[in-house]
């Protein structure tokens, strides 16, 4: 068990990592359960930012090529799109947008809840 120093020093890492100021007040037990707490809090920001780093690796390149799938946005995504008229660059599509994709990207996107496939 960690002493109320190593809690306390503990404390005021995840207080840096959750942009917080630490409250170094109470007791040694208390202290211990808010570096449980502050400690639960900085593993799910990593695992956000885990999933939201996936998420711009897996749709953030295109082949280019002529043959890109229309899709509706259901959520605002970054992703390297042509617009469906035009056909400049796209990088951010905002809700309710369509954007032409790679066809790689199509399946995954649906499945993940991101887009409707327009294409057909």
């Amino acid at each position: 068990m960690a002493t109320k120093e190593q809690n306390l020093k503990r404390l005021d890492e995840l207080a840096r990592i959750l942009g917080r100021e630490p409250d170094i007040s109470g007791s040694a037990a208390e202290i211990a359960q808010r570096v449980a707490e502050w400690e639960e809090e900085a593993e799910d920001k990593n695992q956000e930012s885990d999933e939201n780093e996936r998420h711009l690796m897996t749709y953030s390149y295109s082949t280019g090529g002529d043959e890109m799938s229309t899709v509706r946005v259901l959520k605002t995504l970054h992703v390297a799109g042509k617009h469906p008229h035009d056909d400049s660059d796209m990088e951010i599509v905002v809700t309710g947008m369509t954007v032409r994709v790679d066809p790689v990207n199509v399946a995954e996107l649906v499945l993940e809840g991101l887009v409707t496939d327009e294409s057909y």
